[in-house]
């Protein structure tokens, strides 16, 4: 995208440069409806450079709550991306149409096709997992990835852009862990006559940071306050519950957000949580406070099958969990969304019962892993060496 482009006013850059060349008599009035129902939402015209995906997907969602035909809101999103995709078209918009990417010879064909049935049966949480990567190479390319592009450089290349994106080092490492598996099972196919030699990214390891009882006292106080209804649901006690199921558990957010009230004992106060929904593939068995199950049964009605629904997209999910946490006083990046809950949840039993005790009640294979969510601070693991280390006398050391 040039610079002009970039700084038109997305209505002028409709009227003066996309429907004269791009439209039909048919699709004309779908782009103008698409960019006033934007600027509606909005409240102001948008210059085309400031479009992207996270504002296409809000928009999106804003449309749900204006009475529009679901029909009308996709072919409204749809215009949006194709007014911006002719504006930049060296700009990739978020691929969101798996069998776009099913070409012949692509990855993603190959995946669901000849990986997936022998590999992965069984595995949803696994085969999800697959997606999502091969959709973010995808992405990355603006394109389907084909399986003659595997190559060291390309794989190398796209590890690369991917922390530029913004996630972490270990989330792109098990992304090339995941594209390797397929390229590997690809060469024993004879379909890619190249072995992959890209080696990870070097990992930082930080010191786990979890919620003092004072800072999750400040976020359930403002999780309580949260106005609105949630699946007919009051939005205050949905929040509350889902906190506290989280801090008592240590469960996952994928878990969490598939328990169902059939999990539930409301009379023991024990919760199971089915193997299928657990990365760790073990069932698990909690008892919850007396606490957490008044909060549930502050939500246990209306009827329904998941005592969490929630019918939006993660990442609405998580722009309201950032603004519980604003209200909190608590910080809102990336390191202080759900999983820092299981962190708690580990650091205060690995206080009071020891690093075994957390790592069973996290589902973890071993100690080792467990070492990662315990917050030192809060479980007092770490060692104060500067109590065993002698003074030393020397001239000037008292402000001589």
């Amino acid at each position: 995208m040039n610079d002009a482009t970039k700084h038109l006013s997305l209505k002028t850059y409709l009227r003066q440069e996309f429907l004269p060349k791009y439209t039909t008599i048919n699709t004309e009035h779908h782009h103008k409806a698409a960019v006033t129902w934007l600027i509606r939402f909005l409240g102001r015209d948008v210059t085309v450079g400031e479009i992207d995906d996270d504002l296409i997907e809000r928009y999106a969602e804003w449309l749900k709550t204006q009475s529009l035909m679901p029909s009308s809101r996709r072919l409204y999103r749809a215009s949006l991306r194709t007014i911006v995709g002719r504006a930049a078209p060296d700009y990739c918009m978020k691929v969101i149409n798996d069998k776009a990417l099913s070409s012949s010879g692509s990855i993603m064909e190959f995946f669901q096709q000849v990986y997936l049935p022998v590999r992965l049966l069984g595995k949803p949480l696994t085969v999800e997992q697959h997606i999502i990567v091969i959709r973010r190479l995808c992405r990355h390319l603006c394109r389907a990835a084909m399986l003659t592009d595997l190559n060291d450089e390309l794989i190398a290349a796209h590890l690369q852009w991917a922390l530029q994106q913004g996630l972490a080092r270990p989330t792109v490492n098990d992304a090339r862990s995941y594209l390797l598996t397929l390229w590997r099972f690809a060469y024993k196919r004879k379909l890619v006559r190249e072995w992959p030699l890209v080696d990870k990214l070097r990992e930082y390891r930080r010191l786990p940071k979890a919620w003092t009882t004072t800072e999750l006292e400040r976020l359930l106080s403002a999780a309580a306050a949260t106005p609105g209804m949630i699946e007919r649901v009051p939005a205050g006690g949905w929040w509350t519950a889902l906190l506290l199921v989280m801090y008592d558990t240590g469960v996952r957010r994928r878990a969490a957000f598939s328990i169902e009230r059939e999990h539930v004992d409301l009379d023991t106060g024990w919760l199971i949580v089915p193997a299928e929904n657990q990365k760790q593939a073990v069932e698990q068995r909690f008892k919850l406070s007396d606490q957490t199950v008044d909060a549930i049964r502050r939500i246990w009605l209306p009827p329904r099958r998941l005592l969490f629904p929630w019918a939006f997209r993660k990442e609405q999910l998580y722009r309201h969990l950032k603004v519980i946490l604003g209200r909190a006083g608590l910080p809102c990046g990336r390191a202080d969304m759900f999983h820092k809950l299981r962190k708690t949840c580990a650091s205060y039993i690995a206080k009071a019962a020891g690093l075994d005790a957390a790592s069973r009640q996290l589902g973890h294979s071993g100690v080792e892993v467990s070492k990662r969510y315990v917050d030192p601070q809060i479980a007092q693991s770490q060692i104060d060496g500067v109590v065993y280390l002698p003074r030393l006398n020397f001239a000037g050391g008292n402000g001589k």
